[in-house]
């Protein structure tokens, strides 16, 4: 990104941008062989380094915000947390920082570092308590959170026929003051949000939840009265939604967005190419903001930006993100609530993604691979060219790993063992016998779709006999079928 000047947020003049045209923003993605991102070189945040398991989980995180390691448990997951940060609380003990920290109880959350969990009959969250307060939570019958309220604010919450959240109303316990925020929708992207000082619209790249820019008016929106046609016959020469006189409104401020390459918003700069709001993030989303100083931009106070990872909505009062159809935790890197699709979205139903680096999930459902994966020739997504279907063996923890980071590895000869898969499965001691494999490495297979130009038949160094198999890791198999045999 060129023009403008970063100094004390100072705009510049078009003379002077001219005359001293810098680079604000630069930032270049380093990989590592199995297309894990690995090193992000960003000229505001410097150097963000990611270390990872074999199955590609994220163990640490280093920024300018600290270090971040995470452990897991079988069902991915996070055991604990330890952040050597400057600003890390003085409550985060020697037991807290230890192993293991994290209790899980019927797969919810009950205790994470300095923060205790309780959850009603449903697996909804319903209390959060901390050394800054308790949060306490309310839910309809529809699974949807419709009242929060800790020691400086209570919110409510409402939602359309869709279940996307069309309203907030809160209130501050020591001030009195009030908001009402209404949101509007086009389809599962946010278009608007309305207070009564300001209007918001946002716009996003075409197909996707990645925002490309903010543009504002100083007023609320108007909205039209919608009449009730219960008593009498519905006519759309008489409906106000389709007779408006109204005229749309020229914009008050634009403000772009720079996201990384998960669309995860990084910067904003107005016209001048002057950034006028920033932020910096932990892995699972916690976010520290820097907003424009009142002394460079008019109405700065009204500067801001609320988008975080891919379809959430970050809330102030509660420190949530409104994802869709559920709330998020950046704090815990977990949702609040089970996901509405079940065992449809993975094995775990609180989980967010397998790794905050690579992955999204905009609608809260069922995680998908972000931008973050490197382009190279091991990439087996489905693409133009011959495809065969093909079959691999392993065992439950090899299967679920494969589920869930999308990958198989090559671990024999860095090659995968395959088999056509257009013959009946073998059974697990077949497969054994037949592969001369472990017991139990044949309990569970998985089957996908791949480039036939990607597959070789080579000779088994181990017992002489030729083998189906493709050469490096398999990223992302295509028409992936996971089988799991009791």
């Amino acid at each position: 990104m060129l023009n403008g000047h970063d100094k004390g947020y100072q705009a510049q003049t078009q003379n002077n941008a001219i005359q001293h045209t810098i680079q604000l923003i630069e930032r270049l993605y380093h990989y590592d062989k199995t297309g894990e991102l690995t090193l992000i070189k960003d000229t505001r945040r410097g150097a963000i380094h990611y270390k990872y398991d074999p199955v590609g989980r994220l163990l640490e995180a280093t920024s300018k915000l600290g270090k971040e390691t995470f452990n897991f448990d079988p069902a991915s997951n996070i055991l604990d947390r330890y952040n050597s940060t400057q600003e890390q609380s003085s409550q985060h003990t020697a037991t807290q920082k230890g192993l293991g920290y994290n209790r899980l109880v019927n797969n919810v959350v009950q205790e994470y570092l300095d923060q205790q969990y309780q959850y009603d009959a449903f697996g909804q969250l319903i209390r959060q308590k901390s050394s800054q307060g308790d949060l306490n939570l309310e839910w309809d019958v529809l699974g949807r959170l419709v009242r929060s309220r800790n020691n400086q604010y209570t919110a409510e919450y409402r939602y359309d026929a869709l279940g996307r959240r069309i309203q907030k109303r809160s209130k501050h316990h020591h001030t009195g003051q009030e908001q009402n925020i209404i949101y509007g929708w086009d389809g599962d992207t946010l278009a608007y949000e309305a207070s009564a000082d300001i209007t918001k619209h946002y716009f996003y790249e075409k197909d996707s939840f990645v925002p490309l820019l903010q543009a504002a008016y100083h007023h609320s929106i108007e909205l039209h009265q919608i009449q009730d046609w219960t008593e009498k016959t519905y006519s759309i020469y008489k409906d106000p939604l389709w007779n408006t006189v109204k005229q749309s409104q020229g914009f008050d401020d634009v403000w772009f967005y720079h996201c990384d390459h998960l669309g995860t918003p990084q910067e904003m700069s107005n016209q001048t190419g002057a950034i006028v709001w920033k932020a910096q993030y932990k892995a699972w989303g916690e976010c520290k903001v820097e907003q424009a100083k009142s002394d460079f931009f008019e109405n700065s106070e009204i500067i801001s930006n609320n988008i975080r990872f891919q379809g959430q909505y970050y809330d102030g009062e509660t420190g949530l993100h409104y994802n869709r159809y559920r709330y998020y935790s950046p704090y815990v890197g977990r949702f609040i609530s089970k996901d509405p699709i079940g065992l449809l979205g993975g094995f775990n139903v609180y989980s967010y993604v397998p790794n905050p680096v690579g992955w999204v999930d905009p609608f809260d459902l069922s995680p998908k691979k972000g931008n973050s994966q490197k382009e190279n020739n091991n990439n087996t997504t489905c693409t133009i060219g011959k495809m065969i279907r093909v079959r691999h063996y392993t065992n439950r923890k090899g299967s679920n790993a494969i589920e869930l980071t999308q990958k198989i590895l090559a671990v024999d000869n860095n090659r995968v063992y395959v088999e056509p898969a257009n013959k009946k499965p073998l059974s697990q001691i077949e497969a054994e016998d037949k592969y001369q494999i472990k017991q139990g490495k044949g309990r569970d297979y998985v089957e996908f779709d791949v480039l036939e130009s990607r597959t070789e038949w080579v000779k088994n160094p181990r017992y002489h006999r030729e083998e189906l198999t493709i050469k490096g890791n398999v990223i992302n198999p295509c028409n992936l079928v996971v089988n799991r045999r009791r």
